[in-house]
């Protein structure tokens, strides 16, 4: 079976090429774009633990935005290096450009883009199966293996969905409740349609991750057409575990790997808050609807808040991994210090004729000790720019 680059890399001085072995996964989730024929483009997320030798320009020397480096996990495991697999006997190498990096939460997140051509637009009937494939888990050791399905039948989209969620959901602890949390996992393609069902990971989708009892992670009732897993942290124990869920839209199917924190009961009451500002609470287990046009300038603000003892809110502490093509968060501004700060941000957008639909954003809030708020999605309905007054004599 043929082992090759997935991108030819021009480098350039303020580049580094590096080689990355026994890197943690934290994070990962695939998606793409048919580009012509059967030409899929796969755009492939992904966070690593940043001090595990990602090596880069840093003044540290450990990577930063803009750096390229060559993931290679732990090469010496059953697994073998990171790889992806295309379904049709071909694999390649995973080079990630940084487009995030924290010394402070020893992160590094990229994006990894390889363009492959099938041979057919299915596999005799059925979809082709794309796995990317590596280990190890970050502090686990467990192997991952994020798999999307894809038709490239002329009557599916062309797009696939893509999660907005955050790649680590913070949740807390609340004396007695037994009442689980529910968090949201939306999917949505670029031009605004979202995902028709979702399901916690099974089988080899999972590698060798063992997942939580059914009873603690689940979709309840109904919400697996909308996303809203149901964590039972009141059984949970706090810490960081795991998670792979699968979004489905038509005949294709896109793979999230992301990590939960469950927070202790005292720590969950010193959490700082996410909130939108100038909108209504919408009602329970439903996402805050804002509305937009084709053409015109959306912006909305965000505040973030603490009242923790010797806590601020970090500068640029308001983020989100995954804004709608074209959307910026603007610089934050801050009011008040060490135990009682807000800080603001505005997120803004102006949407295209392509946009027409219904995009998800989500975003937190992290104080000084990085400690982060709940997650907070937002929908954003665009529609067709309106036409001009019609006057009637």
């Amino acid at each position: 079976m043929a082992l090759r680059h997935a991108l030819t890399h021009c480098i350039f001085l303020f580049f580094v090429l590096a080689q990355v072995n026994g890197s943690e996964f934290r994070y990962g989730t695939v998606r793409y774009e048919n580009v012509g024929g059967n030409t899929v483009r796969f755009v492939i997320e992904t966070q690593w633990r940043r001090g595990m030798v990602f090596p880069g320009t840093g003044q540290d020397n450990l990577a930063m935005q803009g750096d390229v480096v060559e993931v290679m996990g732990d090469a010496r495991s059953p697994t073998g290096p990171v790889t992806f697999e295309t379904g049709d006997g071909q694999r390649y190498l995973v080079t990630m450009t940084v487009t995030e990096s924290s010394a402070s939460e020893d992160l590094v997140h990229g994006i990894t883009r390889i363009a492959h051509r099938y041979p057919t637009p299915t596999d005799g009937g059925k979809q082709w199966v794309a796995v990317l494939r590596g280990c190890c888990r970050l502090g686990s050791g467990t192997s991952f293996s994020l798999t999307t399905r894809i038709d490239l039948s002329s009557s599916q989209p062309t797009t696939s969905l893509a999660f907005k969620s955050l790649p680590l959901i913070t949740v807390g602890k609340h004396p007695g409740s037994s009442a689980a949390v529910v968090v949201d996992l939306p999917a949505n393609t670029p031009r605004g349609e979202s995902a028709r069902y979702w399901r916690v990971g099974q089988g080899d989708e999972v590698g060798t991750l063992v997942r939580p009892d059914a009873a603690l992670a689940y979709f309840n009732g109904t919400d697996y057409l909308f996303g809203r897993l149901s964590l039972n942290t009141a059984a949970l124990p706090v810490g960081v575990f795991s998670l792979v869920v699968q979004a489905s839209l038509s005949a294709h199917m896109v793979p999230l790997d992301f990590r939960v924190n469950v927070l202790s009961e005292a720590e969950t009451d010193l959490r700082p808050t996410l909130r939108l500002v100038d909108a209504p609470t919408p009602p329970p287990g439903q996402r805050t609807l804002l509305s937009g046009f084709v053409g015109y300038e959306v912006v909305f603000t965000l505040e973030a808040n603490t009242t923790a003892p010797d806590r601020t809110i970090m500068a640029r502490g308001i983020r989100s991994f995954a804004l709608p093509v074209g959307a910026m968060l603007a610089a934050g501004r801050a009011v008040g210090g060490a135990g009682n700060q807000t800080q603001r941000v505005e997120v803004r957008w102006v949407p295209d004729a392509m946009q027409v639909g219904t995009h998800d954003v989500c975003l937190e809030a992290l104080d000084s000790r990085r400690t982060a708020s709940p997650q907070l999605c937002i929908s954003l309905s665009i529609s067709p720019a309106p036409g001009p007054p019609a006057f009637s004599a």
